[in-house]
Formats: C-alpha cells, structure tokens, sequence
C-alpha cells in the first residue's frame, strides 16, 4: 500500500529537520568565532551565489519539470526511456554547473561587487577570495554541514578571522564533494542503468526542458530578492550581511519543514493527477496541501514574531555573537516572520501550476490503477537543505 501524501511529507520534513539540527550547530559555531564581523559578511556574501545557482539549476526548479515527465514515462512501462530521460538531464546539469563554475570563478570581482556593492578593502578582497573557493558549493546538506563544523572545531582556536574564512571555505567546498559521493551509489542503485549524455531527441527531454525555463524565471524573483536584500545590508553598517544570514536561517526553518515538505511528496501524485480523466482529483490534493501548509506555517510566523529573542540567543548568542548582535537578528527575524505563510504556500503552488503542461492527455495514455511499480521502484527523492 503506497504511503500518504502527510506520511510522505513526513519523511521528508524529518530528513530536513536533521540537516537543519546540523545547520544551527554549525551556525552556532560560526556565531561563536565571527559574529558579525567584517569575516562573517565575507562569508555570507559569498555564499549567496553558489545558493542562488543551486536553487536555479537544481532543487525544486529542475524537479519541478523533470520529476512528472519522468513519473509518466514509468507509468507507461517505458523504463528505458525513464532512464534515459534521467541521464540527459544528469548530464545537462552537470555541463551547465561546470559552465557556471567556471565562469563565476573568472568573474568572481565582478560578481562580488554586485553582490556586495558596499564592501570595500579587505572585506572585498576576502569575498573575492571565498566566492572562488565556494562557487562550486552546490550542495548543503548533512555532510556539507558536518564539514564546516569540523574546520570551525579544529581551528577555531588557531587561526584569525580571515584565515579562519577561508579555511571554512575549503571545508564547504570539500563538503559538497563529499556529500555528493554519499549520495551517488544510492541515486545509481535506485535509478539502474543510466544514458549519458547530453541528447536533447531523447524522450521528454525537450519537454523537460521546455517546462523547466519558466519555473527559473518563475524562482528567479524570490532568488533576486535574496540578492537585493545582501546588496541592500553591504550598505549599511558592518555586520548588517551576517545578521541578516542568522535571521534567514531561523525563518527559513518552517518554509522548508512544512513547504518544502509537502510540496516534495505532494509532487509526483499532482503529476500523476495532472493526466488523470479529470481535474478535481488535482484541487483536492491542491487544497489539502494548502491546509496542512497552513496548519503549521501560521503559529510558527507568529510564533517567530513573539519570541524572536529568545529563539535567536538560544541558538547563537556565545562567544563573538553577544546581546547586541541578538537584537539586531532578532528584530530582523520578527520581520521575516509577516510573509512566512505566503512564502511556505508559494513552494506548493509554485511546483503545481508547472506540472500540468508537463505531460498531457494527448501525450501519454490513461494511466494504470494506482501504479505499485511506479511507487515502489523510483521512490520519492529527499531533498537536502
């Protein structure tokens, strides 16, 4: 018997819960050595571009088009072409990140003055130097995570600010790898026999593609908007970057519990729903997501609001980061907490209205009775964050 959407979205928000513990423990920790210092807006300015391009190139954009082509082509029994279709796009994202890597290295000055118009001297020169370090840092989950702690744990203690930025930035960098090597047996042993290669005749790959573009530009306001928000902060007072990375990273924690979550596991049944004999099936899984977004996103917004401070000097005040930075995030947090819902509502909806024109009646036969094989054989992936 095949899991419920709750149960599914379950799964998913217990697997971001735990690299989520582990984000706060590395935050914690690099709270304790840089707060908001000149090193702390370095790092954080540097990594919003490798966040932005992984938020583009991969997560819920490319599964947001890929995922339903690919669950209607399995549907139909055509497990080659599934396959095929999954080593295309593997392939195209691969050429696409290498692309990016390389010019984002090169253009690393250019991109740090946009990023951080109001960085001047050694904070500009060390975001240069970290933004060449992290641009190939795509991934951040678990692995990614316990990396940095390790570097913060073992040098901390030894080196300053700077050196200590950039030895962090190594440590990110080599965690991405590793996560993808943790990751890797388990994507080849699921999905088999894969075809490499970037072939856009093969099946659904130019569908796939087709869909994808307008979901970046549809990503790419809320990913402009974190862009404006460093641009905005570089101009203000020292340490406004960092405080503002410290309060993102507590708002963020419901969007992806309860947003993400439900909108991952709600993903591959709304595809499947999308080419059905009616409509109605759809808006009711619509509708019940919406809810279950709802039920849990609105008392953590207010929740955010009315216990701003407490929650920000649980988490990070120690060391470097003392009363007055918690002040700072914390009213920044209370801020953030308004639009929570409608950013955790927007990733279920944002992944819904691409999907229908994904796969169509026309293109694909009336699907089989619930499918076991579909569900048992191509689980639903977990997204890290």
């Amino acid at each position: 018997m095949a899991p419920s959407q709750g149960r599914q979205a379950a799964r998913v928000g217990a697997g971001i819960l735990v690299t989520r513990v582990l984000g706060f423990v590395r935050e914690r920790v690099f709270a304790q050595f840089f707060g908001d210092g000149p090193a702390a807006d370095a790092f954080r300015a540097a990594l919003r571009i490798p966040n932005v391009i992984r938020n583009l190139l991969g997560e819920g954009t490319l599964a947001a088009s890929f995922i339903p082509v690919f669950a209607g082509l399995v549907e139909q029994g055509r497990d080659d072409d599934a396959r095929r279709l999954a080593g295309v796009i593997a392939s195209f994202l691969i050429v696409l990140a290498a692309v990016a890597t390389l010019v984002g290295i090169f253009l690393a000055p250019i991109i740090t003055d946009f990023v951080a118009p109001g960085f001047s001297g050694t904070t500009r020169d060390l975001t240069i130097r970290l933004v060449e370090i992290m641009f190939p840092t795509y991934a951040a989950p678990a692995v990614w995570n316990i990396a940095q702690i390790a570097v913060l744990l073992a040098l901390g203690g030894i080196l300053l600010s700077t050196r200590l930025a950039v030895a962090l930035a190594w440590g990110a960098l080599v965690g991405s790898v590793l996560q993808l090597l943790v990751q890797l047996p388990t994507t080849l042993r699921l999905v088999g026999r894969m075809h490499w290669g970037v072939q856009l005749a093969a099946p659904g790959v130019r569908r796939v593609i087709r869909t994808w573009i307008p979901v970046v530009f549809g990503a790419g306001v809320y990913q402009v908007s974190s862009i404006v928000e460093t641009q905005l902060a570089s101009l203000l007072q020292q340490g406004a970057v960092a405080i503002l990375g410290y309060a993102q990273l507590v708002a963020n924690v419901p969007v992806a519990l309860f947003g993400i979550s439900v909108a991952a596991a709600a993903l591959p049944e709304l595809s499947r729903d999308a080419v059905g004999p009616g409509i109605e099936t759809l808006r009711r899984r619509v509708a019940e997501g919406a809810r279950r977004v709802a039920y849990f996103v609105i008392p953590s917004a207010f929740g955010c609001a009315a216990l701003a401070t407490p929650i920000i000097a649980a988490l990070f005040q120690t060391g470097a980061f003392g009363p007055d930075e918690t002040a700072l995030a914390a009213g920044v947090l209370a801020a953030f907490a308004i639009g929570l819902p409608a950013q955790a509502a927007s990733r279920l909806r944002h992944p819904c209205a691409c999907s229908p024109p994904a796969i169509t009646p026309s293109a694909i036969p009336r699907r089989r009775s619930e499918s076991p094989r579909c569900r048992s054989r191509f689980p639903q992936p977990l997204r890290s964050y």
